[in-house]
């Protein structure tokens, strides 16, 4: 605010007056691209979501000098060795105290320690040449099938082709995708799982058989996971099944849980659930992973990635819980990119860091 005294004058003397002036600036209200001299943001979690309290949420400034040394920095850290590295979004900003500044679209996901390099369009075709992939999982696994199989056809969303089973040959016919759709009903995770739900038998013999002949190596990949679900009794399930058609030393990629139905606005038709609670089973499986010493087992856990993009949500469906379609505030897919490059950061990793 500027204050100008004036002084005028009158048959009395001179009188003062003063003139008080309030500028207001009008900041940007539309997402700016990224450059490199853009302030670097910080996002753990949401101010309207808040899981650790002792934690700041909403956009923080860091220590980055500007964007380009960001992507100087991360170029140096060493690859993650696994799908559990914790971290942050960083965002370009002209300024972290207002959210409208930054460049959404230019967001990056990035563990504290260490990166995981974008897997490269030839690199996951060298990596899936004769290979067979397998999924097991809900709709949010078939948000990742979506992800690398518009990598390898072009850009073309295969959609419509992969329902509640689906066989597809993809990487100029060098690989098989092999999906079936299991979940378990939110209302059961009330409580723990007792007993694996029958139609995952089912289904698993449907897939395999359904896949023809398979090998007992890396050239058969099996990612198993969703949603919500996530616990050991289904983890211990999915090995011994694996073990008990010969198929115990091929690549397992275990998806953990999003943070999806646990946040307490999620519209849902089903109870919310305790996202603590969730974590805490979601850590009971990888501790079980190390007592086990399942060399050939990655856990990937999206939760700490998904819980600050609550309101990416995709609307529709009875969980409001897909990054697939609708997955940031201004630009499709990122967030369900984000772990998808994770998940084949971990099949490929070999071929990452052969650069090839």
């Amino acid at each position: 605010m500027l204050s100008i005294a004036v002084m005028s004058p009158t048959p009395n003397g001179a009188k003062a007056r003063t003139y008080h002036f309030l500028t207001k600036r009008k900041y940007v209200t539309t997402a700016v691209p990224a450059h490199a001299a853009s302030r670097v943001c910080s996002l753990i979690q949401d101010c309207s979501f808040i899981l650790d309290p002792a934690t700041p949420c909403g956009l923080q400034e860091t220590n980055f000098r500007n964007w380009a040394a960001v992507l100087t920095e991360v170029e140096h850290l060493p690859e993650c060795s696994g799908g559990l590295s914790p971290g942050r979004w960083l965002l370009p900003c002209n300024s972290c105290y207002i959210s409208s500044s930054c460049n959404w679209k230019g967001a990056i996901w990035q563990p504290y320690a260490c990166r995981y390099t974008k897997v490269t369009d030839d690199q996951l075709s060298s990596c899936f040449a004769e290979k067979k992939l397998l999924f097991i999982g809900d709709s949010i696994l078939r948000g990742s099938i979506f992800y690398i199989l518009t990598r390898q056809n072009s850009g073309k969303n295969p959609g419509s082709k992969v329902t509640r089973i689906a066989r597809l040959s993809v990487n100029k016919n060098q690989t098989e995708v092999n999906f079936i759709y299991n979940r378990v009903l939110i209302d059961v995770l009330i409580e723990e799982i007792l007993e694996v739900p029958q139609d995952f038998d089912r289904n698993f013999i449907e897939l395999v058989n359904g896949a023809g002949h398979l090998f007992n190596n890396a050239s058969t990949v099996l990612v198993f996971g969703g949603s919500y679900w996530m616990q050991p009794i289904l983890y211990t399930w999915i090995i011994d099944k694996l073990k008990s058609v010969g198929l115990d030393n091929i690549t397992i990629i275990i998806k953990m849980d999003n943070s999806c139905v646990h946040h307490p606005k999620a519209k849902s038709g089903y109870q919310t659930l305790d996202p603590a609670l969730m974590f805490k089973r979601n850590m009971e499986v990888e501790y079980l992973r190390m007592r086990r010493k399942d060399t050939n087992v990655q856990v990937i856990n999206p939760y700490n990635l998904t819980v600050p993009w609550y309101r990416a949500f995709r609307k529709g469906g009875d969980c409001s819980c897909h990054y697939d379609y609708y997955a940031t505030r201004h630009e499709d897919g990122l967030v369900n990119a984000a772990y998808s490059q994770i998940i084949w950061h971990s099949v490929c990793k070999s071929h990452v860091l052969a650069g090839r």
